[in-house]
């Protein structure tokens, strides 16, 4: 309320009232971040410092603007990631070795979306490539589940799996496999009737007469 009121010289809230929101929270979570000394991150420091890096993956931006007090350092970003990567391997071993983000709320509709990446496909021999697949999920709404329960990691070292390099072999079966029916199947539903067959030729026949005698195309 106090910064608001400095930021806009009125009490009373303006047009421009989101701007001001905005901007004062920023200035909040700077004088936050100041007075602990970066222990704590809040989301400011946290998602800024990301958003940077993501789209200039320089390592000395970041450090440069957390310097300034507007980010969380190279280093922190690199704790936190460690420590996400971490929680999501102990909730793939939980759910069947499988990955489900944790920040889905059950029985709501959420959408699956994948596609391929191919990196340096095309080489002399097919080596150093690289293949993978992505997939994103989209849930509307606001999630009830959130991630302040997740430590901040120790250092960056991180292990990966070596279940996650392995490729399970495909489970099929060799030569053709007969179908499975639930009910008796009766053969007769697939036998042609004769008569039926010869009434449709002759229809055919009767139509493509009528076509040709036909110059100002009125049979349709």
């Amino acid at each position: 309320m106090f910064l608001s009121l400095v930021l806009s010289g009125e009490a009373d809230d303006t047009e421009d009232d989101s701007y001001i929101r905005r901007l004062s929270t920023s200035i909040c979570q700077d004088l936050v971040y100041g007075l602990i000394k970066g222990k704590c991150l809040t989301p400011k420091h946290l998602g800024l410092g990301f958003a940077v890096h993501q789209a200039t993956r320089s390592k000395r931006l970041v450090n440069l603007i957390h310097s300034a007090g507007h980010c969380a350092s190279y280093y922190q970003l690199l704790r936190v990631d460690t420590a996400l990567a971490q929680h999501t391997i102990e909730k793939y071993r939980i759910n069947d070795n499988t990955i489900i983000p944790s920040n889905l709320t059950k029985n709501q509709f959420f959408q699956f979306a994948a596609d391929n990446i191919d990196i340096i496909e095309e080489t002399l021999d097919g080596t150093g490539t690289f293949h993978a697949t992505q997939m994103v999920v989209h849930q509307r709404g606001i999630s009830d589940k959130h991630h302040h329960d997740i430590p901040i990691a120790k250092d960056t070292s991180f292990k990966i799996p070596e279940e996650f390099n392995k490729i399970d072999p495909a489970p099929f079966h060799r030569g053709r496999t007969s179908p499975v029916l639930n009910k008796e199947l009766n053969h007769e539903w697939f036998n042609p009737d004769v008569k039926q067959a010869e009434l449709a030729n002759i229809k055919d026949i009767i139509w493509i007469l009528t076509k040709l005698h036909d110059p100002e195309h009125n049979v349709p």
